[in-house]
């Protein structure tokens, strides 16, 4: 978007086009940068809502489920994991 600020040669009719054309301008852009942050707000609840999902499905199984890195390090364990050690979950 180009500015021109040479306003000193300019009626007061041009200035307030030009005032209207830059007040249109902003709403659309307004109107964008909602939509955009509406749809990522949507996004992100839709992943809270799958990892809720997720983490009920691993905690209600009665398998052993652990995520560990690449150095060995438990990242994560269900109940189901720690109860088969007797260690309480926190302790991984």
């Amino acid at each position: 978007m180009k500015f021109n600020m040479d306003f000193q040669d300019k009626t007061k009719e041009e200035l307030l086009t030009h005032l209207l054309e830059l007040q249109q301008k902003c709403e659309v852009l307004a109107a964008s940068y909602e939509k955009d942050i509406t749809e990522l707000k949507l996004e992100s609840d839709a992943i809270l809502d799958n990892e809720s999902i997720y983490k009920a499905i691993v905690e209600s199984s009665g398998d052993l489920i652990f995520c560990a890195d690449r150095d060995g390090r438990f990242k994560f364990v269900n109940s189901a994991f720690a109860s088969g050690f007797g260690k309480p979950v926190v302790d991984f």
